[in-house]
């Protein structure tokens, strides 16, 4: 359980570098040339095309792996500074409350729909894990290497045969 609770929290890091690469981007560009739900799709947009630009490069000069990530995801966040500290500002000053109030008052469907989606994915951090690989070969391969103190290959579990033998 508490493997899921790091992974959710995770995401919400990498979502948020996410968001700080696309707003980088934009910098440059006037923001007043367009809503602010379009200034936020164009930010979320432009950061994936950034990470997926990036993480393509990485493996295409053969280091993509987590080390090169993390710090690709460090420098966004370094260079992001300033609009970190402005967020942040704007969490103390109060003003959330009042603009989550203001934003549900109009599209209330679709503002149900998303509180859903994000507390059931809340919940879900605390079911165990229960996928079809899971419970039929990869919990029965730690049982029997429990078990056993070794990796025995027994003929119990058929997915050892899809191993190579060594």
């Amino acid at each position: 359980m508490l493997y899921n609770i790091i992974v959710f929290i995770e995401f919400f890091i990498f979502a948020y570098a996410i968001y700080l690469a696309g707003d980088l981007a934009l910098r440059p560009i006037k923001n007043n040339l367009y809503s602010v739900q379009r200034h936020i799709l164009y930010v979320f947009l432009l950061g994936y095309t950034f990470f997926s630009l990036s993480g393509f490069l990485l493996a295409l000069l053969g280091i993509f792996n987590t080390i090169s990530i993390s710090i690709l995801t460090l420098l966004v966040y370094l260079f992001s500074v300033s609009i970190i500290f402005s967020h942040i500002r704007y969490l103390s000053s109060g003003y959330l409350y009042l603009d989550l109030i203001r934003a549900f008052k109009e599209n209330r469907l679709l503002k149900i729909i998303i509180v859903i989606w994000v507390i059931s994915n809340f919940f879900l951090v605390f079911v165990p894990i229960n996928a079809y690989d899971t419970l039929n070969y990869h919990l029965p391969m730690m049982l029997d290497m429990t078990r056993e103190g070794r990796l025995t290959f027994t003929k119990d579990i058929q997915h050892y045969r899809y191993l190579p033998v060594l």
